[in-house]
């Protein structure tokens, strides 16, 4: 399990930041990690999985990516800055310690080899250092060597550009996903370096080991026939761009390119040397001696750069559909995909019980454990529901067969104070010949301990809260095969037992949209308040509801379900100024590592024309049923008019959501970004907080009272 956990990780840095996997025609990265799972599994110790890593990685031909064995780097040659002027005039200057290069002595070298440039017929830059450097090294190095290699140019020349994979949130290909996260690939501008006062056109020639930073001039003069590079060592080891490095356990480390270095005209500048010259230990110094003799008899480079592919195809993400029951290798590729999207992707880790990359090895195990269809369903809704996330969905046969079927009988229950209760009948005559009534509880369903059912339910169900977890077990837990039967064991109001047999019906229901009310969608209330029902209200009732309502001292606006995206014009109706609504956060991905930041917008609306405006008052009724736009209205009105909420507590789900294909044909689906109030307040597993807290009663329930638009009705007369 460690050596998968490693291997998900590179695999998933490549999948998502190695430039050649977002070209068109890019290697199929599924394949190539189905082909290395058996030889994973297979290795016999540490040296073996690091084979089996770097075949998978060599189907990028990509010498940058790479496992290397980290011990191997730390080896140190004794080398020191300073420059000579060989008996020829081939200036030679060395950088020795890139760490080093701003000491008195390292300065007082540098400023005399500029000087000599003048006098040199060739130069030799020798960037090899004494060891392994890290990104302040080459900094140190880029810097020490600007002013001498503005020297060495004769005309302006473009360096440093790189194109880099870029993620705006995770673009999923499934139509259902929003369609706002992007991802393509970035092009930074390179770096234009200038002919200081008295530059020459001379002869240059860099010399590089594994080692060594490649300066910014290097590839640019070598493309245009104005320099050569010596490579001291094997060039398969070298290459030139930005890595992540994945430790893989036992002294090896995973290295991913991240990043390709571009030439001006779109090359990429991958490394590749004129001279090769392997570096024995001990002996005269070869490499410099080539390097030497190059600048002597120099000729231009015939180096070739490949241009890189100009239409990306984005991540690819296939479903074998076929396969309700993959193989072990495919049901290991589903579990890398959803960790690593997650991983990259999902804006509210820092909310989760468990952190990420605790998971990683249980989801493995569960994933490799799934005993058939319907295991391999439970072991994918395990996963999404260690997300904590109400938008966290499993849709798919596998998930069908093992966790909720969609046969639902012909009635609605609620969990009221710690009892699942028949809320609403769907189809009053199947319910009135099995006798069934609103208020009735449910004790047993087929059998089993309602409660019980219940609970186990939840299990596989993500959600934000306790309370919207309930909920969506309680919306499905009687649920069967279509055209089965559901036996219920039911006490009435009077405290007497039956039992009662439905059939199980297909229906499209989902957990967000209930639809449970009835009666007209805008009224009038005693006392001058309006009450408009946004489960039920469309944008072509709008203008007459203003028009009806627009004197009433007060709005109810119930909310206890799913609105029909009629916020947007109602907010500038309910204020005078532009009002701040949300803070927005989508992760970003790729712009300058692997680790994400976030872009943080705000959502503003603007005021209708004043003839337009609502004066009075606004309440909102919520409840647990209360999730991702509905709660995003909440925020709308609690900023256009400072709503009064009503209720109980919300779901605590919003930001919009994205769906990760999995093998099996499976959806599983997440919040792609986070949303808080303007003050950066989180509502993530929070929810909106009632203002004045009611919840039903069973009493209330049987009596056919609505106990929480009853309190709100006596705070909109006050």
């Amino acid at each position: 399990m460690e050596r998968l956990s490693a291997l998900a990780r590179v695999w998933g840095i490549a999948k998502f930041f190695h430039p050649a996997l977002g070209d068109a025609g890019a290697a199929d990265w599924d394949s190539a990690l189905v082909a290395t799972l058996p030889a994973v599994r297979a290795a016999r110790g540490q040296s073996e999985f690091g084979t089996a890593v770097g075949r998978m990685l060599a189907t990028l031909g990509d010498p940058l990516t790479r496992v290397d064995d980290t011990l191997g780097s730390r080896r140190r040659v004794e080398r020191r800055s300073g420059f000579r002027l060989t008996p020829d005039s081939i200036l030679v200057v060395t950088a020795g310690d890139y760490y080093d290069l701003y000491s008195p002595g390292a300065l007082e070298h540098m400023g005399k080899a500029r000087g000599a440039v003048a006098h040199a017929r060739g130069v030799v830059l020798d960037l090899r250092p004494p060891g392994a450097v890290d990104a302040f090294g080459r900094m140190q190095l880029e810097a020490a060597f600007a002013d001498l290699q503005r020297l060495l140019v004769t005309e302006p020349i473009v360096a440093g550009g790189r194109r880099r994979r870029v993620h705006y949130g995770y673009a999923s290909p499934n139509p259902f996903s929003s369609g706002q996260y992007r991802t393509g690939t970035m092009v930074e501008n390179g770096v234009r370096i200038t002919p200081a006062r008295g530059a020459r056109p001379v002869p240059l020639v860099y010399l590089l080991d594994q080692h060594a930073e490649l300066l910014s001039s290097a590839l640019p003069l070598q493309a245009s026939g104005r320099a050569r590079i010596v490579y001291s060592g094997e060039l398969g080891r070298h290459s030139v761009g930005e890595v992540t490095r994945v430790p893989l356990g036992g002294g090896l480390v995973a290295q991913v390119r991240t990043s390709d270095p571009l030439l001006e005209k779109g090359e990429r500048a991958w490394l590749q040397a004129d001279a090769v010259v392997a570096d024995a230990p001990g002996t005269d110094d070869a490499p410099l001696d080539s390097a030497v003799a190059l600048a002597r008899a120099f000729a231009p480079s015939r180096i070739q750069h490949p241009t890189p592919a100009v239409v990306p195809s984005g991540v690819r993400e296939r479903s074998y559909p076929e396969m309700h029951y993959p193989a072990l290798e495919y049901r290991i590729l589903g579990a890398f995909r959803a960790w690593n999207v997650i991983e990259h992707f999902y804006p509210y880790k820092a909310l989760l019980d468990t952190a990420w990359s605790d998971v990683l090895p249980a989801v493995l195990r569960d994933f490799a454990a799934a005993r058939g269809t319907a295991d391999y369903g439970r072991a994918v809704a395990r996963l999404a529901g260690r997300l904590s996330d109400g938008h966290a969905y499993v849709a798919g046969p596998a998930y069908e067969m093992g966790v909720v079927d969609d046969g639902y009988p012909p009635i609605r229950v609620r969990v009221i104070e710690g009892r699942p209760i028949v809320t609403r009948i769907v189809d009053t005559a199947a319910a009135r010949t099995a006798g069934i009534s609103v208020g009735d509880i449910v004790r047993s369903v087929d059998g089993a301990p309602a409660l019980e059912r219940l609970r186990t339910l939840e299990k596989l169900i993500s959600a934000a809260t306790p309370h919207d977890r309930t909920n969506r077990a309680a919306l499905t837990f009687m649920n069967g095969p279509p055209g089965s039967t559901v036996r219920l064991g039911l006490t009435d109001a009077r405290g007497r037992r039956r039992e009662a047999v439905l059939e199980r019906r297909h229906e499209d229901v989902n957990t967000l949209y209930h639809r449970e009310r009835t009666g007209d969608v805008i009224r009038m209330l005693p006392g001058n308040v309006g009450y408009v029902d946004l489960d039920r209200l469309t944008l072509d009732m709008l203008d007459s509801m203003f028009q009806r309502l627009g004197r009433t001292r007060s709005i109810i606006f119930d909310m206890r379900g799913y609105p029909r995206g009629t916020i947007w014009a109602i907010a500038p109706r309910l204020t005078d100024s532009v009002r701040t609504v949300a803070r927005f956060e989508t992760p970003l991905a790729g712009h300058r590592s692997p680790a994400p930041g976030v872009e943080t917008f705000f959502q503003v609306v603007e005021p209708a024309p004043a003839a337009q405006r609502y004066r009075g008052r606004v309440l909102m009724l919520i409840d647990e049923r209360s999730v991702s736009q509905a709660e995003h209205t909440g925020l709308y009105l609690k900023a256009v008019s400072g709503a009064t909420f009503v209720g109980s507590r919300t779901a605590g789900t919003n930001g919009e959501v994205t769906t990760i294909p999995l093998p099996g044909g499976l959806t599983m689906g997440f919040s792609g970004q986070a949303v808080r109030f303007p003050d950066g307040r989180g509502m993530q597993r929070v929810g909106l907080v009632p203002d004045i807290e009611v919840r039903p009663t069973v009493m209330g329930i049987r009596a056919g009272r609505d106990e929480v638009l009853e309190a709100a009705i006596r705070a909109a007369r006050r």
